[in-house]
């Protein structure tokens, strides 16, 4: 298990001393020889001098001293231990509704902050709602959370046995099940009575899909532009409503905000709901589709797909992007709205997220962002003029791995698990004890 240390003496550093991460099974092999930590003078690093001589520990976590001062408390984590409770370093998956925000931790927590008024953030919150900077765990969560995901005002857990939790707004039956109350909100989070077998869930505004280990996908919520691939009575809460999609075979899906897409093997994408901006990647077809029909054939196999408001992307593994639907204010480097589209201008994609009017791309590990910037959610420290496709730079400068927007927020995840949230803050979806933080940004902290 981790373990603290207190610096004890100010070695001298060879040059070419050994950067790799040491391992706890390493460590214990040498555990009689001297050990010694210090500070070597660089930001977020650390030595630990074991007998074989100096090793580097990198990132450096909770330590408050100076670059060069040595007399600190230094906690050493080693790069195959069980994270720390609580660790701001730990995060690995952010999930945002409309004026909520869920961070889930390595070792299964899940914390939450924003609004609360249905009950979304699955705890008790001051007076009902939100607070600013209320970031706090859901204690009666079973810790072994795999997945998370949100609707713009309900929250859904996926445990590893298979079972799912989830709290919040149920008008539009999101939640796919009645509560006992007749209630619209479930206040309480509770396992999910209808539900097992479960292996990602995806939300929209307001709907969710199910992907069980079967292979077959149930959905929810609403449907009033047969967003659900389905035939329910659109826009009404048939609660429970939560039924078979009818297309099999489904790899992965993203919900927008009325819009799913389905990838079927490698190289297809499958759309279904509101195509008003062809955001369904049909120029010539009525505004809404169902049921589900192929929209794009890829030529080679599809690295990752998304879909927001108006627009949707998908990256090949060739790093090439293709888009679909409005472009909007420079959602993505394109005018007007029109079908899946290959986008000649840009390469070297890994990740893509589309969201409202701007979209979020990760390239080589480097967070690159286009779009609406009007919250702040895209540059720190900029206007809030429109952006084409460029470089957010932080002053880390270290990869990141996984990226999240809300409708007027977005969240980077470094690769040492620290979190970086951009945009409006007003109800506290950001996590700070700032009421507004537009045009800046700053780190999400969870102790």
């Amino acid at each position: 298990m981790p373990m603290d240390y207190r610096s004890q003496i100010d070695l001298p550093i060879p040059a070419n001393h050994d950067k790799s991460p040491i391992r706890k099974q390493e460590f214990d092999q040498h555990l009689q020889g001297d050990l010694h930590i210090q500070n070597d003078g660089q930001l977020n690093q650390m030595l630990v001098m074991t007998s074989l001589g100096p090793r580097m520990m990198f990132p450096k976590l909770n330590c408050q001293c100076d670059m060069s001062y040595y007399g600190c408390d230094c906690r050493i984590v080693f790069d195959d231990d069980p994270p720390l409770s609580g660790n701001p370093r730990d995060v690995i998956q952010v999930a945002c509704g409309i004026y909520s925000t869920y961070f889930l931790l390595r070792n299964g927590e899940v914390w939450s902050c924003g609004a609360n008024n249905d009950g979304q953030l699955g705890r008790a919150v001051i007076n009902g709602h939100y607070q600013n900077g209320n970031l706090d765990q859901m204690t009666n969560l079973p810790s072994s959370v795999i997945q998370i995901a949100a609707t713009d005002t309900s929250f859904f857990a996926l445990l590893n046995n298979g079972d799912v939790w989830c709290a919040g707004d149920n008008t539009v039956g999101q939640l796919g099940y009645a509560q006992a109350s007749g209630s619209a909100t479930a206040t309480n989070l509770a396992k999910h009575p209808n539900l097992s077998g479960v292996k990602s869930i995806f939300c929209g505004k307001d709907f969710t899909y199910f992907l069980l280990h079967d292979g077959t996908v149930r959905n929810c919520g609403n449907n009033e532009f047969w967003q659900l691939g389905r035939f329910v009575s659109p826009g009404t809460a048939m609660m429970p409503n939560l039924g078979l999609f009818p297309l099999s075979g489904a790899k992965k899906l993203v919900c927008g905000d009325a819009t799913t897409y389905i990838q079927i093997g490698d190289h297809e994408v499958w759309t279904c709901g509101n195509n008003a901006q062809c955001q369904c990647g049909f120029t010539d077809e009525n505004q809404l589709i169902i049921p589900p029909r192929p929209a794009y054939t890829a030529p080679i196999p599809i690295r990752d797909i998304s879909c927001g408001t108006k627009h949707g992307l998908v990256v090949l593994n060739d790093g090439g992007l293709v888009a679909t639907g409005q472009a909007g204010v420079h959602a993505y480097p394109q005018t007007g709205s029109q079908a899946f589209t290959e986008i000649s201008s840009v390469s070297g994609i890994d990740r893509a997220v589309a969201s409202n009017d701007y979209s979020l791309f990760l390239r080589s590990g480097s967070p690159w962002i286009c779009g609406h910037n009007l919250q702040g959610q895209l540059l720190p420290g900029t206007n809030t003029s429109p952006v084409l496709y460029r470089p957010f730079v932080t002053l880390e400068g270290l990869p990141f791995h996984d990226m999240s927007t809300g409708e007027r927020s977005s969240f980077w995840i470094q690769s040492d698990g620290r979190v970086f949230a951009l945009g409006d803050n007003f109800y506290g979806q950001l996590g700070f004890l700032t009421a507004q933080i537009i045009n800046n940004f700053g780190t999400v902290d969870f102790h």
